[in-house]
């Protein structure tokens, strides 16, 4: 299965929308609307602005080569967030807070590629 990044034209404006397929079906969500997303028992979740979380087989490193030229960064082994939605990170703590108020944590490793 491969992993696409489409861009649509949609009432005569560009919206990039990245295609995830699962077992059950396949989903289309804006870039835009992707908070973050987290390595979950094999699955990548990602969570939306709206609250809902969809589910994905590729793995975060796939969606890591993916979406790194469109303001997502990886801030640790098993999370990736989007730059949209940063809302406030603390250096010191080594803490991200993003706009759903989800706080997470940047690995040692990943503090340079927030800076």
């Amino acid at each position: 299965m491969a992993i696409t990044c489409d861009l649509s034209v949609l009432s005569s404006q560009k919206y990039k929308l990245l295609t995830i397929r699962s077992k059950a079906a396949n989903s289309y969500l804006l870039l835009e609307s992707i908070i973050y997303i987290t390595s979950c028992e094999g699955y990548s979740c990602f969570y939306l602005v709206d609250g809902s979380r969809y589910q994905s087989c590729q793995t975060l490193k796939e969606y890591e080569v993916l979406l790194s030229n469109e303001g997502f960064v990886r801030i640790s082994k098993s999370c990736i967030i989007n730059r949209l939605h940063l809302k406030h990170y603390d250096i010191l703590a080594r803490k991200v807070q993003m706009h759903n108020n989800i706080k997470l944590t940047v690995s040692v490793r990943r503090v340079k590629s927030l800076r």
